[in-house]
């Protein structure tokens, strides 16, 4: 299947055209994502993608490919502990300097994983694009 595109709005900017508009995904993501060609914008190239975050997904544009990726967030992990797994005491103790915490714990962010091939994407509707482009 396809990006349904909707609500499409445009302007120019110098010599490039602003677009604005919205997908919504269908019922089976292909890997790789969903294609968004130029010219079905009646453009004949991408300059500049963005489509924001929506529904806990994320979303990349691949250039080269034209396509609309959808991420989904991985969390963090930890990758050292300074002391092995020390515990902070609670009560009314006042810590004045970062030496009085031992315990010092190092996070690697998380990477943002694709969704599997042929997720059901149907309920992610009205994602926001803009589009720069000639």
């Amino acid at each position: 299947m396809a990006l349904t595109i909707k609500n499409k709005e445009y302007t120019v900017f110098g010599n490039k055209r602003v677009m604005f508009f919205e997908v919504d995904f269908d019922d089976s993501y292909p890997t790789g994502g969903e294609e968004l060609k130029p010219a079905t914008l009646g453009l004949r190239r991408f300059d500049f993608v963005d489509v924001p975050s929506k529904g806990g997904y994320v979303f990349e544009f691949d250039y080269t490919n034209n396509k609309i990726k959808v991420l989904y967030p991985q969390g963090g992990e930890q990758v050292g502990n300074a002391d092995g797994g020390a515990s902070i005491d609670s009560g009314s103790t006042t810590v004045t300097s970062s030496a009085a915490n031992g315990a010092i714990v190092t996070v690697d962010a998380g990477k943002a994983r694709e969704v599997a091939n042929t997720t059901d994407l149907s309920g992610l509707t009205g994602v926001k694009v803009m589009v720069i482009g000639i």
